[in-house]
């Protein structure tokens, strides 16, 4: 039910240039460690580095989130829910909504998606950034069935969603180039190439 975009490929970066890219920045000797650092197995990195698949969102993002390429380290806990939604709660400016709402449990990542909708709506409101869900599911990148199938379990949000809700908090996070490091192979080389961590 997520609508997240498939992944463009660069005719002049391949998934194995990637790979190489992450495994020599990072210090990796082998594929394995590369597959360790990722959260994937090794075949999983042999069917990237053959063309079969290429790095996931997910995957994008944990190489990104160890660049100094943003203002925001820690990039991947700030688009946690649980951190969206502390995030939310404290800038809202409804005290009955505070007070409405239990503290964020780690539990069940529907549920606290649906909670983490909940409050984005109101904060969208509260700021007139939107009204009503359809325009929610827009500004988020989604599309309103979307947002239905996270209210009632069905499914939940996807890290670009949640990156569009960071930046709508936290205006002064850059995610340009986040964004672009997801979208394209040449991209993200380029950007763990320049802004690799020491």
């Amino acid at each position: 039910m997520k609508s997240e975009p498939k992944l463009k490929t660069d005719s002049n970066v391949s998934n194995a240039d990637l790979l190489d890219k992450l495994k020599h920045q990072f210090g990796y000797k082998t594929d394995a460690g590369i597959a360790r650092f990722l959260g994937v197995t090794k075949e999983t990195i042999s069917q990237i580095r053959h063309g079969e698949m290429g790095l996931s969102i997910n995957q994008r993002l944990k190489a990104m989130d160890r660049l100094d390429i943003v203002s925001t380290p820690g990039l991947l806990e700030k688009i946690s829910p649980e951190y969206l939604s502390s995030e939310l709660l404290r800038l809202s400016l409804r005290g009955a909504e505070r007070l409405a709402l239990d503290e964020l449990e780690n539990g069940e990542p529907t549920a606290v998606d649906t909670k983490l909708i909940e409050l984005f709506k109101a904060f969208g409101q509260d700021e007139n950034l939107f009204t009503v869900d359809h325009e929610m599911a827009s500004f988020l990148g989604l599309k309103r069935a979307s947002i239905s199938g996270v209210r009632t379990g069905k499914s939940k949000l996807g890290p670009l969603p949640r990156l569009r809700m960071l930046k709508a908090i936290n205006p002064e996070t850059d995610i340009e180039q986040v964004l672009n490091g997801i979208d394209s192979n040449k991209s993200l080389h380029d950007l763990i190439e320049k802004h690799i961590k020491i």
